[in-house]
């Protein structure tokens, strides 16, 4: 931690810190970025996205400065408020119900396929999500099925990536409508007072799964 990746004068417009790519938080535990030096530059997008399988995560996300590379310089701003206080909620996609005549139906998503099962564990189509890029797309493919039903939630506006539903383990879906929720990413501009050095931190909250990942971009603007 604290090792610096340079860029030239603080980066040109378009150039992309990776800071957290994948990276395993659990609750009460702290992370924190290599250092990105701001020099001629103040502000800066940030690009930020946590999964979890298990549930909804519960990260906090905040930033700290430092007049120079050395870790004890480094201070979060008076006055400064979080980033996010709490991201990584999901929010609703698709809802979807076997309406056949097999004893069940189930669906899965992994990576980025969705697997339709009638009777449970005997598939009857797969989906590759990279084939239907948005909502829309895979709710008609899946709602051209003579036995299924797919629907767009109220939540979801239908042009949101297909990649972001969260994957979830063959999930009945024949006595009832199940809705099939997304994870996904945001993003907002941060304006950095003078100084020579960020770094972001990235907190578990209470109700951090165990299995939570993060990724947090930095770019320059």
């Amino acid at each position: 931690m604290g090792a610096i990746n340079i860029l030239k004068r603080g980066g040109d417009y378009g150039d992309v810190y990776k800071l957290f790519e994948g990276a395993s938080i659990i609750a009460g535990q702290t992370l924190i970025s290599d250092a990105v030096p701001l020099a001629a530059r103040s502000n800066f997008g940030i690009w930020y996205k946590a999964t979890s399988i298990i549930g909804g995560a519960d990260v906090r996300l905040l930033y700290d400065q430092g007049p120079t590379s050395e870790l004890g310089e480094f201070i979060i701003p008076d006055g400064a408020t979080d980033i996010e206080a709490s991201f990584g909620a999901q929010t609703n996609g698709i809802t979807v119900q076997y309406v056949g005549l097999e004893a069940s139906g189930t669906l899965q998503i992994t990576g980025e396929s969705i697997i339709l099962c009638a009777p449970a564990l005997t598939v009857v189509e797969t989906f590759d999500l990279n084939d239907y890029p948005t909502l829309d797309a895979i709710i008609a493919a899946i709602d051209a099925l003579a036995d299924w039903t797919c629907t767009l939630h109220a939540d979801a506006d239908g042009d949101e990536n297909s990649l972001q539903l969260k994957d979830i383990a063959a999930t009945a879906c024949k006595a009832s409508a199940v809705t099939f929720v997304m994870c996904l990413p945001k993003s907002k501009n941060l304006a950095i007072s003078p100084m020579r050095f960020l770094r972001i931190r990235a907190i578990g909250n209470t109700g951090t799964p165990a299995d939570t990942l993060i990724w947090v971009y930095v770019f320059v603007q």
